[in-house]
């Protein structure tokens, strides 16, 4: 799988484990309850070239989130 829709699943947060193993390339979390975005979330994801986090009420992200 290199797509995953998760849009509108009440997901509240979001860890770096959460999708291993995984070869994902776009990852689509729009509209859930995502807060926050830590260092680290994504790390694993290497694969990762399209994140989308629209429609979320993300109040704070990690200075190293997406590095």
């Amino acid at each position: 799988m290199t797509t995953l829709f998760l849009r509108n699943n009440q997901i509240a947060s979001i860890e770096s484990d959460d999708f291993i193993p995984s070869a994902l390339e776009s990852l689509y979390l729009d509209s859930n309850q995502i807060t926050s975005v830590d260092t680290g979330d994504f790390d694993l994801l290497s694969s990762l070239t399209t994140l989308s986090l629209e429609s979320n009420q993300i109040a704070s992200i990690g200075s190293d989130a997406f590095n």
